[in-house]
Order: structure tokens, then sequence, then C-alpha cells
């Protein structure tokens, strides 16, 4: 959790380029636009979102995030959930990612029936 600790608001969602929830503070972390530490039961994009993961960068290196997000890390106890899309502006394919025993998907390649490794264009907290 130290990635946690080290970011200014408390994330509800913290995407990582690396498998395992590895890297320093996280790829990017995302904080509920309402300021709060837990999220709705809608499934919607209103709580954080991104629909655009092209111009979206690490904000360490300035590596690009578009379709490179690896492991989804959900807050313990926040609700949240997070819906994936191969497509962008939340177009195309979507699979969602729920806190589960790991906080969310620790691998992105075998979270779903399918490899989503590589896809995910846009997402939304919810």
């Amino acid at each position: 959790m130290s990635y946690e600790a080290a970011a200014a608001l408390a994330p509800v969602v913290t995407v990582f380029k690396s498998v395992s929830y590895l890297g320093d503070q996280g790829f990017r972390n995302y904080t509920n636009v309402y300021g709060r530490t837990t999220c709705t039961a809608a499934d919607s994009p209103h709580e954080a979102s991104d629909g655009d993961l092209r111009d979206a960068f690490y904000q360490n290196n300035g590596a690009l995030m578009d379709r490179t997000i690896s492991s989804i890390y959900i807050r313990p106890g926040s609700g949240c959930r997070v819906r994936v899309f191969d497509g962008i502006g939340f177009t195309g394919s979507s699979k969602l990612v729920t806190d589960n025993a790991v906080h969310g998907c620790d691998d992105i390649r075998y979270c779903f029936p399918e490899d989503w490794d590589g896809r995910i264009r846009s997402f939304w907290v919810s």
C-alpha cells in the first residue's frame, strides 16, 4: 500500500503497467471526482473515468498508457468497480473488474476468459 500513502489524495483505483500491482505509486492513480473514497452502485463513467488513454501519461516518465495497463488495483472497501473497454470513448467490447480477493485484477492476461493484455483503450470507475 506504499503507493497509496504517497498519493496526495487516496485513490479509489490505481492502474499499473506491470502485473501484480508493481511500480512505485502505480502507473496512474484515479480519485473519485466527488472527493469520496467510495463509489456508488451505478455502472457509469461519473465516479472517475478516462475515455481516451492515447493522451494519458504515466506520471513519472511520460510513457503512454494506451493499451499498456497490466493490472488494476481497487481500493478495499471502496465498493468501486472498473469497466474496461477496447475502444476509445467507452466503445467496443468491455469487461468488468470488481474488488475480489486480490482487490481488482493483478494480471489482466488472466482476469477474463480471453486475454485483455494490450487491449484497454478507455475505462470508467463506478
